[in-house]
């Protein structure tokens, strides 16, 4: 992997890292606040914290390595990569699901809750770069 497409991919990880770990925190928080707060919520947390972290690097990694090909053999690695990430998130859930249901160690909504919150922490990290972009280029024009 190039030295910028490996950045690229470092910089997308943190987010994705950084951004569910906060959204979980305010998860677990909002669960000791309700008087809620259980040992199996942070697992759960946790458990779908890590799940994402591993879907978007498989994500990440795909991504980077389709677009070094050629077009359509791009297109064929991306729909693999694609049923790959999906097989690993529902195997790694349902073992979560199943471990939550069966023993209780993990709480399912921390942990099925992680599935949104990559999500969210990329269109926060796009809009804050918006409008970064948007100060920047009204700061340069008035002069």
């Amino acid at each position: 992997m190039e030295n910028s497409s490996a950045k690229a991919v470092r910089s997308f990880m943190a987010t994705v890292v950084v951004g569910t770990l906060i959204c979980e925190l305010v998860t677990v928080l909002v669960f000791a606040v309700i008087g809620r707060f259980e040992l199996g919520v942070i697992w759960g947390a946790l458990w779908g914290t890590a799940v994402m972290v591993i879907y978007y690097l498989m994500f990440a990694l795909a991504i980077t390595k389709a677009a070094s090909g050629d077009p359509e053999s791009a297109k064929k690695r991306s729909i693999g990569a694609y049923s790959r990430r999906m097989l690993v998130l529902l195997v790694l859930m349902g073992l979560g699901l199943f471990l939550s249901t069966r023993y209780g160690i993990l709480n399912w909504i921390p942990m099925l809750l992680a599935v949104f919150f990559p999500r969210i922490a990329i269109g926060l990290r796009q809009g804050i770069s918006d409008v970064k972009k948007m100060f920047t280029e009204e700061g340069g024009k008035g002069e």
